[in-house]
C-alpha cells in the first residue's frame, strides 16, 4: 500500500521523473513491437500491456527487496520474472 501510494505522488510533483519513466516505459513497448514484427511475440499481444507486466512486476520485486531487507537476489528474482513473461509473449 505504501508502495502504491508514493509512486503516483512521486510522478506529480517531479515532472523530470515523469518524462524518465514515461521514456523509459515507451523504450519497452518499442521493443516489444520490434518482436511482434520478427514474429518472436505473438500478434495478438498488447505491447502496453505487456510493458505493463514487466515494469508491474520489476516495480514490485524492488519494493519488496527494498522494504524486507534486501532478503533474495533481486537480479536472479528479475530474469524468473522476465523469463515466466517472455514465456507467456512469445510466438506458438
Amino acid at each position: 500500500m505504501l508502495f502504491l501510494k508514493i509512486w503516483p505522488s512521486v510522478l506529480a510533483a517531479e515532472p523530470r521523473v515523469k518524462k524518465a519513466v514515461d521514456k523509459y516505459a515507451l523504450r519497452y513497448v518499442q521493443l516489444i513491437k520490434q518482436a511482434i514484427r520478427a514474429d518472436t511475440y505473438r500478434r495478438d499481444l498488447d505491447p502496453y500491456t505487456a510493458m505493463s507486466l514487466m515494469m508491474g512486476g520489476m516495480c514490485h520485486l524492488t519494493a519488496v527487496w527494498l522494504l524486507y531487507g534486501r532478503k533474495y537476489d533481486l537480479m536472479k528474482k528479475g530474469r524468473t520474472l522476465f523469463t515466466t513473461l517472455h514465456s507467456g509473449f512469445v510466438q506458438r
